[in-house]
This record gives structure tokens, sequence and C-alpha cells, in this order.
């Protein structure tokens, strides 16, 4: 290369800024280079970025109400940071040239292990409109009962047809594993297969038209699903179809490399025999195989597995005082009595729990059971006195 192309070369290069600082750059800092914002060029005034709660702080105000779920926790409240980060700095990701993301996820776990719960709980802490959509007894459009989208249109209420809350507001699909196709596969399938792809429209982005009232008036508008966040959730397990089956024939047709990060002592045996190395291990694919279409799970960001509760769960479960006696304490109180309860109670009412099917929804009918003699005598021997 002649002198004269390299002294072009290098006064373009200086045209863009000192070389030697640049080569330096590099070298210290690697070769990207990441500038704090306050050394940003100011070239005109920008957006600013509006901050939300972290998700080491959202964990934290779980862990005040929501019992184990240690790693869901962490996972839900990323995801829920991520989402209200881009919502609420929407304007700024335009600055960026970026769009907002959609959101949604799919939930596993047994029936009373608080799958409902710990959204409502999510959206309580963070402010959030939240909407329970019950999938289980949905038919398609045009036919008898409630449509998907005639239960989704319910949030324009819930938001007070407030068009911002809509915009960041979750909708929870519950009993969304009920929408399973039919195995038959005659026929119109109004509950399974044209349920799915109803909602693969809505998960996709679709206008959802909305009556609405305006003085004397009734007029109509519409929202857009596009920035709403969708939780599905089930257990995937009832009589023709249970997902822990698939995911123990997977085991043994792919191996353990398949499982993702397991512990070297977990054995295959081991996983296939204990429901909560099971459940961990539940991937879209399972849920696939189980009797949703691909285009569905295509628009679900992840799966997240709540695993089955100790008996150490149900124990702090029971010890919640909304959850078991404190509303048969403070009706003692208002007796003049105190309720004392000793530990080993509680450590019976974990054992009862674990072998309930419903969980921790056991509990209250548990408390109820034991406490109607107690506080029957209690008011009488009040009397009494009185």
């Amino acid at each position: 290369m002649s002198d004269r192309m390299n002294d072009r070369i290098e006064e373009l290069l200086k045209m863009l800024g000192d070389v030697d600082d640049f080569n330096r750059e590099i070298i210290e800092k690697g070769s990207v280079k990441v500038e704090k914002e306050g050394e940003m060029k100011k070239e005109e005034k920008k957006a600013e970025v509006k901050k939300v709660m972290s998700p080491r702080e959202i964990v934290e105000r779980l862990n005040e109400t929501v019992i184990g779920h240690s790693e869901a926790k962490k996972q839900l409240a990323t995801i829920f940071f991520k989402y209200l980060m881009e919502r609420e700095n929407e304007n700024k990701l335009k600055e960026m040239g970026k769009e907002l993301t959609k959101s949604s996820l799919i939930i596993t776990g047994d029936s009373g292990v608080g799958k409902t719960f710990l959204i409502q709980e999510l959206c309580r802490i963070l402010g959030m409109d939240f909407l329970l959509v019950d999938c289980s007894n949905a038919t398609a459009e045009g036919y008898k009962g409630d449509s998907i989208t005639d239960k989704v249109s319910k949030l324009y209420d819930i938001c007070d047809g407030d068009m911002e809350r809509v915009r960041r507001s979750v909708i929870l699909l519950d009993e969304f594993d009920k929408a399973v196709k039919s195995p038959e596969g005659n026929g119109k399938d109004i509950n399974g297969k044209s349920v799915q792809q109803e909602l693969l429209k809505i998960l996709e982005g679709r206008d959802i038209e909305v009556e609405c009232q305006s003085g004397y008036f009734k007029t109509k508008t519409s929202f857009n699903t596009s920035s709403i966040m969708f939780i599905c959730t089930g257990t995937f397990n009832n009589s023709d179809y249970n997902i822990e089956d698939i995911v123990r024939e997977r085991i043994d047709k792919k191996g353990r490399k398949t499982m993702g990060f397991l512990s070297e002592k977990t054995t295959e045996e081991a996983i296939k025999n204990d429901r909560r190395e099971v459940r961990k291990n539940i991937t879209l694919e399972d849920i696939a195989t189980y009797g949703f279409s691909e285009e569905v799970l295509g628009r679900i960001g992840s799966v997240i597995n709540l695993l089955p509760l100790t008996k150490e769960d149900y124990v702090a479960i029971a010890h919640l005082d909304k959850n078991s006696f404190g509303e048969y304490e403070a009706t003692m109180n208002l007796l003049g009595k105190k309720l004392i309860i000793k530990e080993e109670v509680y450590e019976l009412l974990g054992e009862i729990m674990m072998t309930k099917k419903t969980n921790s929804r056991a509990l209250k009918p548990l408390v109820d059971s034991i406490m109607i003699d107690i506080l029957y005598d209690a008011s009488e021997n009040t009397k009494k006195k009185n």
C-alpha cells in the first residue's frame, strides 16, 4: 500500500477520534467499549429511564407471604422486572430503535401448590392489574358458552377503562392444560384445538372489542393484547394425559444428558422415581407431546415448574396466621381467652397436607375441624362466667 494511501487512512481515522486513545481503550477495556451515562454525548434531550423494583427486592417481598418455590420466585421476579422496565420506558426503547417484546410463559405444578397465589402476590406487590381466565369451560368462538376472547375482554372493566393499565396488566389463563387437543381428532374440537387456535391469535396480539358505557349511550372500543403478559397455568395431569409419564419416557429414550443441569449424583432411576425431579424437568417439548400445537408453544417464552411442596413448606404455611389459626386467635381474644397452639400441631398438619391431593388448600378445612369443638366449648364457658 502506498505512503499516500496510508496517510489518507490515518487522516480518516483521526476524523473519528484520536487513534492512540482509541487503541488504548481497546487494550484496556476489550473490543467493546461501555460508556457511562454521564460520558454519552449530549446531542439532544432524551427520555429518562424510569426505574422499577429490582428482582431481588421483588423476591424479598414475595418471601413475606409465599412459602417455598425459591427458584420460581427468582425466575418470575426477573421476568416481571424485564416486562415492567420495557413498558415503563417504551419511549426510551423507541429512541434506541427497539420494540416491546411479547411476554408469555407457562407455569406447571400440582393443584394447590400456589400457582395462582404466586402471580396474584406479584401483581399486588408491583401494582399491576390481574385477570383470571378459566380455560376449563372455554369454547370456540361462535359456539354456546364463553370463548377465550369473551373472557379476556373483561380486563377492560377491571382496569376501569384505563388503556395504560390494560397495557401493563397480567392475564392468567388458569386450567390451560384443559385446552388440550382431543385424542380422537374426529369432528369439531370446540374445547381443544379450536380454543388453541383462538389462544394463538390472542398471544400474537389481537384487537379485543369491548362495549363501554358513555352517559346514557353504549359505545364500542378495543384494546390490543400484544402488550399484555399472559401466564398459562395447569397441572398437566389428568386421567387421559399425564405429563410426568411423558417426562419419564423421554428420560428412557434420550438418557440423562437431556435432563438439563442435574447433579452428577442424580441417577436416571432417582429422577424417574422422584416427582420433584420429574416436575423440575418438564419442557415445552413435553407439553407439545401432551397435546399442544407447536404454533401456540412457539409464542410461549419459557416454562417455570413449581415443585411439590415439602413437609417443611407445609409446616411454614400452617404457621402463617392468615392461613390457619389467626382468625380463631382473634375470636378467642374477643372472648377474653388466649389460644395456644403447640408446635406438634403444626407438624401434624404438615404431614396431613402432604397426603392430600389438594395440598395447601387442605389447611383451612383441617384447622376448622380442629377448632369447631374448642370454640364451641369456649363460648359456653364464657356465658357461664357472665
